[in-house]
């Protein structure tokens, strides 16, 4: 009773044995029914019993109290129940897509059997909004069981769930309902599919068969089209009757209003290449990380590579290390890598090489690889024919049958190419600034603070500009902004800091940013909300993975040293793709799948804060860049109270919340000048407003929406931003402007007040002023990265 009560955490080491456990198929089929068993008794009245062998008794007998009722549970333990449930279901569902087991198990047939006779009485204990999660289980329990995932039938559910469920702002990180959880392991239970031959032909008739559908809208096209291009990118040799069934299929989208018109024409293109060069969509998505294989290439060593900047202070930070450090994944050698690249290139033109490329000797794997890439690199550049080809192609095949020696060199079989894991390197970083700390005007006039952050982006970006210099293309950053809001606020400060000390920064390198949550994250929320499959991929799996029962015991967070490291890793000689589907291991293969997917660049605005201190002394200014909204109000008054006085409440805690355990805690309205320069929704500067000095509850500027905003959304790519504001007035509405070069200062009565960037309190100021982060005309914007387009709503169009 106690592993899962606790949250169901091991160590390191009992962790990785756990999971190696589960390739038994009676470890499973047992676990599962233990896992229904516990969800039922978790919600039941029985508190005295503590032993779970006693709990299952008891449940297999009927005999488990009725369900505790929500008014004998305050809020915080209806929510703790609620998350519980959560975190069983979704290892429920983790365990029941990628392991195989027995369903006629009759144990845990019997569990299940219990669970339905639980389910009616269990409904009362959630909220209206997990229910339907709840009826989803127990409808899809009896269809996981059989295992009907493998058919097409239950293939083309999965893929109806993923082209039925859409995001919100309100989606949350803590509140996020099973069913988004769940369906994200099912998205990734798909994409595992097409690696295998046997059933990547299932997922695409259904594929085709959805294309076909008379009821599609944008987001469902989008997704079916990216499901395709997977499919042509990670199968080693697609072959080309079904490279030519898919082209028809997609031509009907190229009238589409965009981003659909383009992303169908650039998917043709592909496809085209395709059809003329079997495998060539492979062969490009490895030699775009590991240049080194192409002969004569020049490279830099560092394209493979990713850096991830971790947030010390996230909740979910531990979580993401250890997870990424369960599996040490195969790293190939590169004569592993030219093997099976020569695998799928004979393969492709149809040329058997059983008993080949296994005797073949290494130098002689060097010299025909050579041969063979030369070969089909003239080819495009000459436009020559498929028949041309192979013949060619035959010719160094019979070279290959001559040379090769008499006993194997390689004992494995070789098996498909497929992209080697990627180099991750994990930067700590710290989001708070220290109250005192360093700052630095960084050749302008202004005075940034001179943060961790900075110095870490700062290291990172000098490797890359050394070898710039001596590069003919500009080297390509990929960094892993790891974390919540507070994460994005640090990089947003960090990265116009960079930008101003050194000014050719964007011209000598292609920086890429890839917003990865461990907590709540207003960007992450707004990609899943624009970007379906970052929704599903990042956003929902990363939460879905962090449930997964049992976890990996971590270190406290929110302290200011980082994770302590375990020197025990669990190595695997296995290839990358083809070791267990264990949850660190699936995760790993889900954020390179980001990082080598995630083509579409947002430019994502940033602005800064210019602060005047409430002492008055302006030799003091301080300018503060942030990239998601400013705040003055109410929020910045709680997170400075609770900051103050060292008290353990959530970011989002209400003034209820605090007066009920804080008799002295009183929120006054803050008398405020107001001043801005409206904008059109095209950016478009319209006139300035007069200053307006009221009482107000709370000013809002947002620059990335999040669930409280009301009216016209803000968009990260706009130069304006857009304001709510709330007076102290009972029946007066938030209004909402378009703005830009915005100054607001304290009235007679407020003085001073404090300011919540991106979720991070400063203050007390008396003034601040709020414009573009640049210099002269080139305002400085986060490139963000996603798997399909962000495009404007048609309000702001």
């Amino acid at each position: 009773m106690r592993f899962l009560k606790e949250g169901g955490e091991m160590a390191f080491t009992n962790y990785a044995a756990h999971w190696d456990g589960m390739a038994s198929t009676n470890s499973v089929h047992t676990y599962l029914a233990l896992l229904l068993i516990k969800i039922v008794s978790i919600n039941a009245q029985d508190e005295e019993v503590v032993v779970f062998v006693e709990v299952v008794k008891k449940f297999m007998n009927g005999q488990l109290g009725p369900p505790k009722l929500n008014m004998e549970m305050d809020e915080e333990e209806i929510l703790t129940l609620a998350h519980s449930t959560d975190n069983l279901l979704a290892t429920f569902c983790f365990l029941s897509l990628f392991y195989e087991y027995d369903p006629n198990y009759q144990p845990l047939v019997m569990a299940y059997s219990r669970f339905r006779e639980y389910f009616e009485l269990l409904k009362n204990r959630f909220l209206e909004y997990r229910n339907a999660d709840i009826s989803f289980y127990c409808n899809e329990v009896p269809r996981i069981l059989n295992k009907s995932y493998y058919d097409e039938s239950g293939i083309g559910f999965l893929v109806h769930q993923l082209l039925a469920e859409r995001f919100s702002y309100s989606l949350q990180w803590e509140n996020m309902p099973t069913r988004n959880m769940c369906a994200s392991l099912s998205d990734l239970y798909i994409r595992n599919l097409l690696f295998r031959a046997d059933y990547s032909s299932n997922v695409l008739s259904i594929v085709f068969d959805f294309l076909d559908s008379l009821s599609l809208t944008k987001d469902m096209v989008l997704v079916l089209l990216h499901i395709i291009r997977q499919y042509i990118t990670i199968c080693p040799f697609p072959g080309d009757p079904i490279v030519s069934e898919i082209v028809p299929k997609i031509r009907k989208f190229y009238m589409w209003p965009r981003p659909v018109c383009d992303y169908a024409r650039d998917l043709s293109l592909l496809l085209e290449m395709e059809i003329k060069y079997p495998g060539f969509s492979l062969q490009k998505s490895i030699f775009n990380n590991c240049p080194q294989l192409l002969p004569n290439e020049s490279f830099t060593g560092m394209e493979n590579k990713i850096h991830l900047l971790v947030d010390r202070h996230c909740i979910g930070n531990s979580i993401f290390q250890q997870l990424l450090k369960a599996y040490e994944p195969y790293k190939p050698t590169e004569i592993d890598m030219k093997l099976k690249i020569l695998h799928s290139i004979l393969s492709s033109y149809g040329f058997r090489n059983d008993q080949l490329l296994e005797y073949l000797l290494v130098e002689d794997v060097t010299k025909y690889y050579d041969e063979v890439i030369i070969l089909l690199e003239s080819a495009k550049l000459q436009n020559e024919t498929i028949l041309d080809i192979e013949q060619d192609i035959q010719k160094i095949a019979e070279k290959m049958k001559e040379s090769r020696s008499n006993t194997k060199v390689y004992e494995k079989s070789i098996g498909p190419a497929r992209p080697p894991p990627m180099e991750m390197e994990i930067h700590w970083i710290d989001s708070d600034i220290p109250p005192g700390g360093l700052l630095d005007n960084f050749g302008t006039k202004y005075n940034y603070p001179s943060t961790e952050t900075y110095r870490v982006l700062n290291r990172v970006c000098s490797e890359y500009l050394e070898i710039s210099e001596n590069s003919a293309r500009k080297p390509v950053i990929k960094i892993g902004v790891v974390g919540g809001n507070g994460c994005m606020h640090s990089i947003a400060l960090s990265y116009v800091s960079l930008r101003h000390e050194v000014p050719e920064l964007v011209q000598k390198l292609d920086i890429r940013f890839y917003p990865i949550p461990c907590e709540q994250n207003d960007m992450a929320v707004f990609l899943s909300v624009n970007d379906r499959l970052y929704g599903r991929y990042i956003y929902c799996l990363t939460r879905s993975i962090f449930s997964i029962q049992p976890g990996c015991r971590t270190g406290s967070s929110g302290t200011n040293t980082e994770p302590k490291e375990d020197s025990t890793t669990n190595t695997t000689n296995s290839y990358f793709y083809d070791t267990a589907p264990t949850p660190g291991n699936l995760f790993r293969i889900a954020i390179e799948n980001y990082f080598r997917e995630a083509r579409w660049q947002m430019s994502c605005m940033i602005y800064q804060c210019q602060c005047w201190p409430a002492s008055g002394d302006d030799s003091n200014l301080i300018t503060i860049p942030f990239c998601l909204r400013a705040e003055i109000g109410v929020k910045p008054f709680i997170a400075s109270y609770v900051k103050n006085n060292y008290l353990d409440l959530p970011h989002n805690a209400t003034v209820e919340e605090i007066s009920a355990l804080r008799r002295d805690f009183k929120f006054i309205p803050v008398q405020l000048s107001v001043r801005f320069m409206s904008m059109s929704a095209t950016g478009e500067q319209l006139q300035g407003r007069k200053p307006e000095k009221q009482f107000y509850k709370s000013v809002c500027i947002s620059n990335v929406p999040c669930y409280s905003d009301e009216g016209t959304l803000s968009h990260p790519s706009r130069n304006w931003l857009e304001m709510h504001n709330q007076v102290d007035r009972e029946k007066q509405k938030p209004r909402s402007y378009h703005v830009n070069n915005i100054e607001i200062e304290a009235g007679e009565k407020t003085r001073n007040f404090d300011v919540l960037l991106d979720g991070k309190v400063y203050g007390p100021f008396s003034k601040i002023k709020i414009i573009q982060a640049g210099i002269h005309d080139n305002n400085y914007s986060l490139p963000i990265m996603s798997y399909l387009p962000i495009e404007l709503p048609n309000s702001l169009n």
